[in-house]
């Protein structure tokens, strides 16, 4: 059996060419493949660094805990880095205090932590930028 390039796990496919076990791993998400991933979700304890929420882990993806889609890949805008894996609210929270636009009816939250000490580089070791 040939073992997928992406994420090391054994495979059976028709298409003896074929490198890796499923479109996910062919494509990769934003830059990382799934094992970075699992690796990120691994140094933030499972869960979202900003929130808190748990991250769910199942048929070999991580998921948001309170919608049941995959993880959001958190980055910045400005240098394109990777700093973690956030549940989807706080992505869009996100996005909208670096806009400046969260309004008067939100607080803004402390998140100088997590910009100054990015888990995803924690995990990884080194900046990637998303894709």
């Amino acid at each position: 059996m040939p073992i997928c390039k992406q994420c090391g796990k054994a495979f059976n496919h028709s298409n003896p060419k074929k490198s890796t076990c499923s479109s996910y791993c062919d494509k990769g998400r934003h830059g990382l493949d799934s094992l970075e991933i699992l690796q990120i979700a691994i140094v933030q304890n499972w869960e979202c660094p900003i929130s808190g929420l748990p991250l769910d882990f199942h048929a070999g993806e991580v998921f948001d805990s309170t919608t049941g889609k995959r993880i959001q890949i958190d980055h910045c805008h400005k240098t394109g880095v990777i700093r973690g894996l956030v549940v989807q609210k706080i992505n869009w929270l996100l996005d909208q205090f670096e806009a400046g636009s969260y309004g008067k009816l939100l607080e803004p939250i402390d998140i100088t932590k997590y910009k100054e000490n990015p888990p995803a580089i924690r995990a990884l070791g080194f900046p990637r930028l998303y894709k």
